[in-house]
């Protein structure tokens, strides 16, 4: 009651009290809402981190886990294309496995590069292995498939990985010199295939490369190797085309170039600069002796082949080092032969036969050695013809043709198979002729001029080509007027038509500047046989 009587009398006060104390029971009402709020809000922002941390880490995990395995995957296609394929090079029957094996590596390669955003280093791999799979599918030397366009492909995928590297670094040495060295692979294989325009392409863009990585890196050792060999590899060419006196040039430049590369390397390369030293001389004397300049090859011949004996010997297991042993043997012989030592030239052609043999033996998919093992029957069957032992070269000559036709089975498309499976068809044409079988010389020199021919017409800027198909068309029409003096009817038709092509690609050759290694077919011998056919007609 009192309370009541009170209010009443201070109204004003009274209200304004109560409305202060509904304010502050609303505040501490809101502050105590806010409070929770806020530690709710704390607590999930401390789970929302920890879950965020969890998160990271996971995905950290992840990550790193990703990484180890493109690591293992990396590791394991680095030992399928390197160490494993670097054991089995020279095992016996290995180069099938070799080429599986490589293959496997890329499919894992592939896979890293397309996890790795482009990494240089990743790629050079990549490339790497794609050079190794080159060598197996087409090495010049032994342990190879003798697969020349499958190798072309491989070597120009890495020739193309090396060019978008060099565009990210410039100054990359290793790229550019593998880049260089694919070149000259691909170029290789490019003029063997018959392609030789593109070959002296290549060769031309490898030396600028290796030309301008010399001013950029003048005391690199590997650098400078590889523009020695580059002049090397275009020498080859060259001498493949007829043109001796420039293959002679570029040679000398090779031992100029490698000469100084070895006076830059350490003692570890040093054996190796040795190596690269003795072939380009091997190389040098084979060009002399086709320059009527045996002798001068002999001298500069003999030690390189002491070399490769020594390494052979040391090295019996290794395929490359017998292979080379091997063409330097056979090097060696066409220089005495050249020389008129054909004694010397026998034996040393025995002794490669027998290296190569060994290859065969060792490994039946190996046809690079397959292929040398047929020269040094060929090469044997030369030295016994002019030792007046024309019956046991034709055997010779036979056994070659025979292993012949089961490469070019094999392998249709390479033109140096084809090619020399119509040399082996002359030659025991040739032999035939000796021995006085005239009928059977007569169809052998047929078929020589119509393989030479299909050859010819697959590879027309190829010298050796050239030469076979000009070749076999003289002596084809040479025999088919020889066979008028044997009481034969004479196609005067089809040896004027040989002879007439015998003529213009010896134009041609001679327009072109092109030495050729048979000096019995000249334009003398040509209009002689020709005025013969010109007789007969009239």
């Amino acid at each position: 009651y009192q309370l009541g009587t009170l209010a009443r009398r201070h109204r004003p006060v009274f209200i304004v009290g109560a409305t202060a104390l509904v304010a502050l029971a609303a505040a501490t009402v809101l502050s105590v809402v806010f409070s929770v709020n806020a530690q709710r809000a704390e607590r999930d922002a401390v789970e929302a981190l920890g879950v965020a941390q969890d998160a990271r880490e996971s995905e950290r995990n992840a990550r790193e886990g990703a990484e180890q395995r493109l690591a293992d995957v990396r590791k394991i296609a680095n030992a399928l294309l390197f160490d494993i394929d670097r054991e089995l090079d020279g095992v016996a029957g290995a180069t099938v496995a070799r080429e599986r094996l490589v293959q496997l590596g890329l499919e894992y390669m592939d896979k890293v590069v397309d996890s790795s955003d482009d990494d240089p280093e990743v790629l050079g791999e990549l490339a790497r292995g794609y050079l190794r799979l080159g060598d197996i599918y087409g090495s010049l030397g032994g342990g190879s498939l003798r697969d020349r366009g499958a190798a072309l492909v491989v070597y120009e995928r890495a020739l193309e990985i090396y060019r978008g590297i060099i565009k990210q670094r410039s100054d990359d040495v290793r790229a550019r010199v593998f880049f260089s060295v694919s070149c000259k692979l691909a170029g290789e294989s490019a003029a063997a295939a018959g392609d030789v325009e593109r070959g002296r392409a290549l060769f031309a863009e490898a030396l600028a490369m290796s030309a301008e990585s010399v001013e950029l890196f003048p005391t690199d050792y590997v650098v400078r190797r590889d523009y020695g060999l580059t002049y090397a590899g275009l020498a080859d060419i060259l001498e493949r085309q007829g043109m001796w006196d420039e293959a002679l040039g570029n040679f000398e430049q090779s031992r100029d170039v490698l000469q100084a590369a070895f006076e830059l390397a350490d003692e570890r390369s040093k054996v190796r600069a040795q190596r690269d030293l003795h072939s380009v001389e091997m190389d040098t004397a084979t060009v002399l002796g086709k320059l009527r300049r045996p002798e001068e090859g002999l001298e500069i011949a003999r030690g390189p082949l002491d070399a490769r004996r020594v390494a052979a010997a040391s090295n019996p297991d290794s395929a490359s080092m017998q292979s080379r042993l091997g063409a330097a043997l056979g090097q060696i012989g066409r220089l005495h032969m050249a020389a008129g030592q054909y004694a010397q030239g026998h034996v040393l052609y025995e002794e490669a036969l027998q290296v190569y043999a060994g290859l065969v033996e060792r490994d039946a998919n190996d046809r690079s050695s397959q292929f040398w093992y047929t020269t040094s029957l060929e090469n044997v069957g030369d030295a016994l013809h002019k030792l007046g032992r024309s019956a046991e070269a034709r055997e010779r000559y036979r056994e070659c043709r025979y292993l012949r036709e089961g490469l070019v089975l094999e392998s249709p498309d390479d033109v140096d198979f084809t090619r020399a499976l119509a040399l082996a068809v002359e030659r025991v044409a040739d032999m035939d002729a000796a021995l006085g079988e005239h009928e059977s010389a007569l169809a052998g020199y047929r078929e020589a001029s119509q393989r030479a021919g299909a050859v010819l017409d697959r590879s027309p800027d190829d010298g050796l080509s050239r030469e076979l198909a000009l070749v076999t068309a003289y002596k084809h029409g040479l025999a088919i007027l020889d066979g008028g003096d044997h009481g034969e009817t004479v196609d005067v038709k089809t040896a004027r038509a040989e002879l007439t092509r015998a003529g213009a690609l010896l134009q041609a050759m001679e327009a072109e500047g092109r030495r050729r290694s048979n000096a019995q077919v000249t334009p003398d011998a040509i209009r002689a046989a020709i005025n013969r056919v010109e007789i007969l007609e009239h």
